[in-house]
């Protein structure tokens, strides 16, 4: 039975960038309120990139270890698939020297 991902699990983007979009808009506006007069537009603009940048990072670092288990464990896989078919033909030598 096929079951669809949680909104946090890796390969469900859409929801990440909206949650990234939501958390950006949230800092924007959190930012606009909280600036002291002393930041012009630029700099509360240069600010809202940076953690915009930031958010995106940390959901990047987030997911990277199960990236990282999926592409070990499909090399894994495919370095045993090959080394069965290695030892099989070991075999069939084998075989082929004793008869």
């Amino acid at each position: 039975m096929s079951r669809s991902p949680s909104p946090r699990e890796p390969g469900t983007n859409l929801n990440n960038n909206l949650d990234i979009q939501a958390s950006f808009m949230f800092i924007k506006g959190s930012l606009e309120a909280d600036v002291t007069p002393a930041l012009n537009e630029d700099e509360l603009e240069g600010k809202a990139n940076y953690l915009k940048a930031k958010i995106e990072l940390d959901e990047t670092i987030k997911d990277l270890d199960v990236k990282l288990n999926r592409v070990l464990a499909k090399q894994e896989y495919e370095y045993l698939k090959g080394y069965n078919v290695y030892v099989k033909e070991k075999e069939r030598e084998l075989k082929a020297t004793i008869n």
